[in-house]
């Protein structure tokens, strides 16, 4: 095994391994990351540990060879992240493929109060589900009537 071959005809070993006479060598297959050199020969195959040949730190723009499922999806989603352009990363899903009204279509302060007013009845006017064991007594269903009201609020209020 040579040290470094670089181009110059000045070559330094770095290992020796004897082989027994007549054996040819067939085929040669080396594991970076594992140091271990294979030799196909023709009375079978040899392993043998070359320690420090391999690339030590290898490059972390190179596919790890001993990754995890989660280290694979945390640098696919890094991935697509760099992809997309910053304006169009958002926290609110919601809002993908919502419309952004211009100024000239936004509807006139008597219309909104109006759409308000019906959204707003819409939900007093829905049952809320009969519960068990307390869960229908007064003291519980007014906040969820009033945190309904509240969130449909939300979108006039914006």
């Amino acid at each position: 095994v040579l040290r470094d071959v670089s181009g110059t005809q000045n070559y330094s070993r770095y290992m020796t391994h004897s082989m027994a006479k007549g054996y040819q060598i067939g085929k040669l297959a080396f594991r970076p990351y594992e140091d271990v050199l294979c030799i196909g020969h023709s009375m079978g195959y040899s392993s043998i540990l070359i320690p420090g040949a391999g690339e030590p730190n290898f490059d972390s723009w190179v596919a790890n060879p001993f990754e995890t499922p989660k280290q694979r999806s945390e640098k696919e989603i890094k991935a697509l992240l760099d992809k997309l352009p910053p304006e169009t990363i958002m926290l609110d899903p919601s809002k993908i493929g919502t419309v952004k009204y211009t100024n000239k279509e936004k509807l006139t302060k008597k219309e909104r109060e109006e759409e308000m007013e019906a959204a707003i009845e819409a939900v007093k006017g829905k049952k809320l589900k009969k519960k068990t064991k307390g869960r229908s007594k007064a003291g519980k269903i007014m906040p969820k009537k009033q945190d309904a009201i509240a969130n449909a609020k939300r979108p006039f209020l914006e």
